[in-house]
């Protein structure tokens, strides 16, 4: 089992301070590539000036699949891209599923205080099999957390065109859109009752098909190039331009 330490990042570069270890196992559906480890630590004490960002998600948050994690995951991308001075908090842990991110993100989430939470983790839950209403109802529980504990602004994203992705587009391709489109309805239905924003990655990701240098060689993982487009539809969402 990898162990998975937390950062946090400013514009300046990482701030190393260690505060906590989680044991995470990787899942088998987080795909080729995804045993890359990070070993920086975190503090999540509130900053005087700039705003907190706070992503909880995946492998590829964690930058798997990129050149550089540390500098070329798409949360990092996103801080450089927002305006101001941005605190990155970044937990993203390779492998995990939702119901693991609530109670090993989730926590030191509502500890750093943050401005804005953006949260992706959806693939993992869908290539797993998860039953929808499980994952549904594990997703609204999560968002209600935040908005309860925090006063941060929520963006949820939901599943691009996983038949454009193809470490996942196996099989019948039909089933697969369809399947993907009631998951999409579930993660909307979750951010309107709990009051996040959705990223909705399935439109504003439309391109990925005609930009196969957007995944990485692994058929899953976003690229450096794909990381940073997707840092662009995030930016987009929490400072539309």
């Amino acid at each position: 089992m990898p162990v998975r330490m937390f950062y946090r990042q400013s514009r300046g570069g990482p701030i190393h301070v260690a505060l906590a270890v989680t044991l995470v196992c990787l899942l088998a559906a987080c795909g080729p590539g995804a045993t890359s480890q990070r070993s920086t630590g975190a503090t999540t004490a509130p900053t005087a000036q700039g705003r907190t960002l706070v992503v909880l998600g995946a492998s590829d948050a964690y930058g798997v699949g990129t050149y550089d994690p540390d500098r070329d995951s798409w949360p990092t991308s996103l801080s450089r891209q927002l305006r101001g001075q941005i605190h990155l908090v970044n937990l993203g842990v390779p492998g995990i599923t939702l119901a693991r991110a609530t109670t090993q993100e989730l926590p030191i989430a509502v500890d750093a205080r943050p401005d804005v939470v953006v949260m992706w983790l959806a693939v993992n839950d869908f290539a797993a099999t998860v039953p929808l209403a499980t994952y549904t109802a594990q997703l609204q529980s999560a968002l209600h957390s935040l908005r309860a504990q925090t006063s941060a602004r929520l963006y949820v994203a939901n599943l691009p065109d996983l038949t454009a992705i193809p470490y996942l587009a196996r099989g019948d391709q039909q089933a697969l859109s369809s399947r993907v489109a009631d998951w999409n309805d579930a993660i909307a239905a979750a951010c309107a009752r709990e009051g996040a924003t959705l990223v909705d990655l399935y439109s504003d990701w439309r391109e990925l098909r005609a930009h196969p240098e957007y995944i990485s060689g692994d058929g899953l993982h976003p690229s450096s190039l794909g990381a940073q487009r997707l840092a662009e539809i995030f930016r987009q969402a929490i400072e539309p331009r």
